[in-house]
């Protein structure tokens, strides 16, 4: 049978036997090849396949081949687990379990005991994982299981359940329990499953070494059988403890290898597997490598894939309510058929407390219920101020060339159309503030991209604002106030990012200015000064004889937080004071100043 240790070889042979069987009117063969078929195409895998095999054995089952039925049922609760399914999958897991503990059927029984721990298991129910790997481990003890298979798979899931809930010396032993059967009967999908947990393990008990030996076996192992999903989830663990190596530049430039390896590997067979994360780590070990290109192109695929993304969110109003509550949901379904197996079981030994058992676990519900909703939301709000922080540090980037200039006025195409097509004004706005501040930004990497004989990277900080005023002045107006603007710069020459992060500033108060300071203003004036103090201190002035600022409080916006963050870049104090109208004052330094 060495023939069948490859997924498409075993695929192929239980088919045909599957064929050979209906054609023969053999009742049992139907069921032996289907149900292997089945196992095939979900460990390939192919769920659209193993559905028509489910539906085709479904026309065989009568009430003479009962056992044959509660098989299949078991089958199709591996199904709805792997599609999501997980309360359809419990109820079936449940039913399956009551059928067998009635036949006392051993070898059954240790499958479906091991069915359910590994459910609860992907639940993050510990304690009922854990008592249905006890409730296993008496029916080996005792002698009463002989198949092979699935003493693998109870030491294989054991060791999964141990490390994750503890102790870690018994998910090692129970690892390796697992590996010796499996290495015994040649079992490669057990191998790899093993080798991949061993990994996991020794990642958590800092073994770095031997957590990377044994994720290169459970690739070579799965990569043997043609598991290309096992294959290619062992690769992404591998990258992912490679990243935690001190060795900065050799770690990036191994992991840029792995990650393209993974990437071909997703794409050459088609896995249904997100690429934006293996996107975003490419960018980050090419820009720490210094290969702009390669970074550039990484990243623009990044922020490809995280459009594509926002536009099915933004297509999907519910999306999000689903995101934050999928876990909730989860729990909810185990819950329910949960209690349900729990009155079933207590309706006979204590029905007089029943209403009284019931109330006590719908409080506990609740409460389980509130604290998770608290976790999810608090979890989303730290999610999305990290990722806004991650925007904001990526826009700073120090390689500056013309891919530079010619990506960032393709996101800002991307982000009219989607003014253009979004009827919220609310979120027209916020994105049209977004325009703005990559426009900033843009226009500075365009003054280096035309100035090709400065090879310092250098940006004349007159020009630059002069120019920016004038750009701003042009988006943002769209009253066509009269503003009359007084600008004093010194004629001087900045490195790219302390340009860029005056020049955010600057957007950020005179966009505020002539957006909200001349209600009641006839002849409003925003002057801007920077000047030298010392050899390397400045001092920024931007004021308007505006109605100043109303509400000293109100520092928690995001054009707020952008002056702070790049204030501070430029390791610069600053304040904001009403002296006929509003006045910003900074005073910073620059780290070397560029010459003139």
């Amino acid at each position: 049978m060495n023939n069948l240790h490859h997924l498409d070889s075993a695929a192929a042979y239980y088919k045909s036997g599957l064929n050979k069987a209906i054609i023969q009117k053999d009742t049992t063969a139907i069921f032996n090849s289907g149900l292997s078929l089945i196992k095939t195409y979900l460990s390939k895998p192919q769920y659209s396949e193993a559905k028509l095999v489910i539906r085709k054995l479904n026309a065989y089952v009568t009430p003479n081949t009962i056992s044959n039925y509660y098989k299949l049922l078991n089958a199709e609760a591996d199904y709805d687990k792997y599609q999501f399914n997980y309360a359809d999958a419990l109820k079936k897991y449940l039913k399956v379990l009551a059928y067998y503990e009635k036949q006392n059927d051993k070898n059954n029984l240790l499958k479906i005991y091991v069915d359910l721990a590994e459910f609860y298991r992907r639940a993050a129910d510990f304690k009922l994982a854990k008592s249905f790997i006890n409730k296993s481990q008496i029916l080996i003890k005792n002698n009463l299981v002989s198949d092979t298979a699935q003493l693998i798979r109870f030491f294989g899931r054991g060791a999964a359940i141990y490390n994750e809930a503890f102790p870690v010396d018994s998910s090692i032993l129970l690892s390796k329990m697992a590996l010796g059967l499996a290495i015994k009967v040649q079992n490669y999908y057990a191998m790899g499953a093993t080798y991949n947990e061993l990994g996991y393990t020794y990642k958590n008990t800092k073994k770095f070494n031997l957590s990377l030996e044994n994720y290169e076996k459970a690739q070579v192992a799965f990569r043997k059988i043609g598991a290309v999903r096992e294959e290619a989830s062992a690769l992404q663990n591998y990258i992912e403890l490679i990243e935690h190596n001190d060795d900065e530049l050799k770690k990036r430039k191994f992991t840029i290898s792995k990650s393209l390896e993974l990437l071909n590997l997703i794409e050459g067979k088609n896995l249904e597997l997100p690429k934006r994360r293996i996107f975003k780590s490419l960018a980050d070990d090419y820009f720490f490598t210094g290969d702009s290109l390669n970074y550039y192109r990484y990243k623009s695929l990044y922020l490809n894939e995280w459009l594509i993304e926002t536009r099915k969110e933004n297509s999907i109003e519910v999306k999000n309510i689903q995101e934050k509550f999928d876990n909730e949901r989860i729990r909810n379904e185990v819950k329910i058929a949960n209690t349900e197996l729990l009155q079933r079981k207590n309706e006979i030994r204590i029905k007089n407390n029943q209403n009284l058992i019931i109330l006590i676990a719908f409080s506990v519900f609740l409460i389980l219920t509130i604290y998770i909703s608290y976790l999810l939301i608090v979890r989303n709000r730290i999610n999305k101020q990290l990722y806004s922080k991650t925007l904001t540090q990526a826009s700073l980037i120090q390689e500056i060339h013309h891919r530079v200039k010619n990506n960032l006025q393709f996101i800002n195409s991307l982000i009219n159309m989607q003014i253009t097509s979004n009827a919220n004004s609310s979120e027209a706005l916020a994105l049209k503030e977004s325009a703005r501040r990559i426009k900033s930004m843009a226009l500075a990497h365009e003054m280096l991209y035309n100035d090709a004989n400065d090879q310092n990277q250098t940006i004349n900080i007159k020009q630059y604002l002069t120019e920016l005023i004038n750009t701003i002045d042009d988006i943002v107006n769209t009253q066509h106030q009269k503003i009359e603007f007084e600008i004093d710069i010194e004629n001087t020459v900045f490195k790219t990012t302390d340009a860029i992060a005056l020049g955010m500033i600057t957007s950020e108060l005179i966009s505020n200015a002539i957006k909200y300071a001349f209600a009641n203003q006839n002849k409003p004036i925003i002057s801007l000064s920077l000047k030298r103090l010392e050899l390397t201190q400045f001092q920024l002035v931007i004021k308007d004889n505006g109605k100043g600022l109303l509400n000293e409080s109100n520092t928690n916006t995001l054009g707020m937080r952008l002056i702070d963050i790049f204030s501070r870049q430029l390791k610069g104090v600053y304040e904001f004071r009403n002296h006929n109208g509003l006045v910003f004052q900074l005073n910073f330094k620059i780290t070397r100043d560029a010459k003139h």
